[in-house]
């Protein structure tokens, strides 16, 4: 290997070397599509360099053009892709799309091809003759080149020209330091374009050889310098279209001397500006001094912007901040007019609504304060007519017959207060009938308007509607020749709702008074008839019993000479002590009722102890009987708070059917036990049962569920009346389970107080 050859081989291997550096360093910024574009670009040179090395390298014709094929690899992929990182890097990403991919690849996969075929058609190389330079010492090929290579010249310099194009509008249009690492990136396009100009024209001094890949690696290296110096993969320059024109704020860029340097669309439109590039801002904004005062305020004082009102309707955010320059000195200033008049618009009409609802509130308060139906009223008209500065108005509630004027304000001749009107009245009518609201700016134009008070203008009428019913009617009328505002009539409609449901409260108050003064007059003649009730069924309880008890004791002598007696007359005396019985069971049963009816009085009981003490009280009927009874009862107190006279009684009345009800022989099971928080009390007998069919109606008074067994039996039909009251009132519950003929078990459960 010659000296002038092993020079080439190195400075190729070099650029093979740095076109590798900068593939490594796009491949770490991968995460950006420019940076995979750039990897691409650095790949392709990368190839290139590397088998042209060797390329040089060798001494032998077809080594040197098996090389020179595989160099096509690196050369075909060159300009598209930094075409591709140009339009990233440019901000034009949008434009690349997988059909246009395909479509920039379609033409350099084609060349390669050709290139690797070109034994067989001669399309790119129509001759390749290798031949030794004797000034160089090593082998040089001499090529006359086909079309396949002109067609991949044309267009690798037509995707090097657009590339170049997109790299000097930004260097154009860019801010000051992306202007510097565009411009730099622009400069370093034209090493590789100049470099393979030469070697194309064939006007390179060293013959042969191609210095377009070390050209291509010099500004590769210069451009791997910018990207990392500026950082460009991270911060890709954006047009000044883009970044400037695209603002809807308006932009003004100022020198030093505060002249202007740039202007976007939007300023020009909101200052209404136009050809002022070059001009002092005071000359540019002499027709606004307030803004020219305030820009210059902004400029001496730490405040970074204000408002202003530039001119009717439109409200500016003015803000105004130093551009420095890259040691750190001022370099310019940056004006930047924010148009806020619809954001003050909106925060005015949300002010507005806000003072609306909170008088609303206070006016709701000041109604809701009263039920008196007077008193709401009075005070809806008065609200009504101060909020809308009204010179009349009334209130009208509507009724079967007609609308009733039942509050006014102002001079109303013709409306007499509390008189009865027709429905289809004027305005009042039309809105009585339509349901809606109506805002007349004009009442003379109106054909349907009343004159009742003089000079009146404008009127609004709204229908007072409650659950979807028009309850009444809210009239206002002004003199004013202004007249009412939209607004004001909007208000009306908010407040007319609070109006309508307070008069609707204030009416169903007054009703409810009226019902509530009745229930009282009934309540306290209910309650003189019950007392009446009461001392009556005393009354004649006490005289029944002591009529009873004559009767009783002259029947006992009768039956001291029953012996004077006929069988005949015996029987009478009989059956009417028999009666007598009876009668004095029902006056029993009645003061029982008559007694639970009266407040229960309730105390620590010990069931155990009550249910003990009844058992033996009946033991005598049920020995008469031969009935058998047995007790499961605890061994230890159980406590419940409740009357315990009524629950004797209850409990008195269940052991007594249960003895009444069961033949003789029969057998009586009486049981008390506990259940989680619930005391159960049962009685089983083997008695005759209950029909089925009579079951549904056992605990209604005076019932009694007579059967063929049964009939004989007397009985009031109170017992388990009286028994279900009692359980209910100390929360509660009876039940029962009967099989005719077989027997029944009646019971009840009450809850534990321990």
């Amino acid at each position: 290997m010659s000296w002038w050859q092993f020079i080439y081989f190195f400075l190729a291997f070099a650029s093979a070397g740095m076109s590798g550096w900068l593939a490594y360093f796009g491949w770490r910024r991968r995460r950006s599509e420019s940076g995979l574009a750039f990897m691409l670009f650095a790949c392709a040179l990368t190839i290139w360099s590397f088998f042209y090395a060797f390329e040089i390298s060798s001494n032998s014709p077809a080594t040197k053009l098996t090389l020179s094929k595989l160099m096509y690899f690196g050369i075909v992929a060159v300009a598209p892709s930094w075409f591709i990182f140009a339009l990233y890097y440019t901000g034009n990403s949008h434009w690349i799309t997988r059909r246009r991919l395909v479509g920039i690849w379609v033409i350099p996969l084609l060349i390669l091809c050709l290139v690797l075929t070109n034994d067989w058609h001669h399309l790119h190389w129509r001759e390749l003759l290798y031949s030794t330079d004797e000034r160089l010492g090593f082998l040089r090929g001499d090529v006359q080149y086909g079309a396949s290579f002109w067609l991949h010249t044309l267009y690798a310099y037509v995707l090097m020209l657009m590339a170049t194009a997109l790299l000097a509008r930004v260097a154009l249009n860019a801010v000051r330091h992306q202007q510097r690492q565009a411009s730099l990136i622009l400069i370093s396009v034209f090493i590789p374009w100049a470099s393979n100009i030469i070697y194309v024209t064939r006007t390179n001094p060293l013959g042969g050889l191609d210095i377009t890949p070390m050209a291509f690696t010099v500004a590769g290296a210069l451009i791997g310098w910018v990207l990392v110096r500026f950082r460009a993969l991270e911060n890709i320059p954006i047009a000044r279209e883009t970044i400037i024109e695209g603002l809807a704020d308006g932009i003004l860029l100022l020198d030093c001397d505060h002249f202007i340097l740039d202007i976007n669309r939007a300023a020009c439109e909101l200052c209404q500006l136009e050809d002022v590039l070059g001009e002092s801002i005071e000359q540019a904004l002499y027709q606004y001094p307030k803004l020219l005062q305030l820009y210059h305020q902004l400029l001496k004082s730490k405040q970074s912007s204000d408002e202003i009102t530039l001119r009717d309707g439109v409200i500016l955010n003015v803000a105004v901040s130093t551009i420095y320059n890259y040691i750190g000195d001022p370099a310019g200033y940056l004006l930047i007019l924010h148009d806020i008049t619809q954001r003050k618009q909106a925060e005015e009409k949300i002010a507005r609504h806000v003072a609306e609802l909170r008088t609303l509130r206070e006016i709701d308060a000041r109604i809701s304060e009263s039920l008196d139906i007077t008193a709401v009223l009075d005070t809806a008209l008065t609200s009504a007519v101060q909020m809308t500065r009204a010179t009349a108005g009334f209130i009208t509630l509507i009724e079967e017959e007609g609308q009733r004027l039942v509050q006014a304000h102002g001079h109303y001749k013709t409306l007499p207060l509390g008189e009865l009107f027709p429905k289809h009245f004027g305005i009042v009518g039309r809105v009585i009938r339509t349901g809606k609201a109506e805002f007349v700016r004009d009442v003379t134009a109106d054909a349907d308007y009343y004159v009742d008070v003089q000079d009146t203008c404008s009127e609004m009428v709204v229908p007072l509607i409650a659950h979807e019913k028009i309850i009444g009617i809210l009239n206002l009328e002004t003199s004013r020749p202004s007249g009412f505002k939209i607004e004001q009539f909007e208000f009306v409609k908010l407040l007319a709702g609070r109006i309508a449901t307070a008069i609707e409260n204030a009416q169903l108050y007054t009703t409810l008074q009226a019902k509530l003064e009745e229930l009282q007059k009934l309540y306290h003649q209910v309650k003189n008839l019950e007392q009446m009730k009461t001392d009556m069924i005393r009354i004649a309880s006490h005289d029944l019993r002591n009529l009873l008890a004559n009767i009783r004791g002259y029947l006992d002598l009768l039956q001291i000479d029953r012996d004077l007696m006929t069988e005949d007359h015996v029987m009478y005396v009989n059956m009417m002590v028999a009666q007598a019985i009876r009668m004095e069971q029902i006056i029993k049963d009645i003061l029982s009722l008559e007694r639970y009816q009266a407040e229960a009085v309730f105390e620590p009981i010990d069931m155990r102890l009550l249910v003990l003490a009844t058992v033996a009280d009946y033991e005598d009927q049920a020995d008469q009987k031969s009935l058998t009874i047995t007790l499961d009862v605890p061994s230890t107190p159980i406590e419940i708070e409740g009357d315990q006279a009524q629950l004797r009684e209850a409990i008195s009345n269940l052991i007594v059917n249960a003895i009444k009800y069961t033949p003789a022989e029969g057998q009586i099971h009486i049981s008390l036990q506990t259940q989680a928080d619930r005391l159960i009390f049962k009685v089983k007998d083997t008695g005759y049962g209950i029909p089925e069919d009579k079951q549904a109606k056992l605990f209604s008074p005076f019932f009694r569920a007579k059967s063929e067994e049964t009939a004989e039996i007397e009985g009031t039909g109170l017992g388990l009346h009286l028994v279900k009251n009692i359980i209910q009132r100390h929360h509660g519950q009876v039940f029962f389970e009967s099989v005719y003929t077989q027997g029944s078990t009646f019971g009840f459960e009450i809850p534990l107080n321990r």
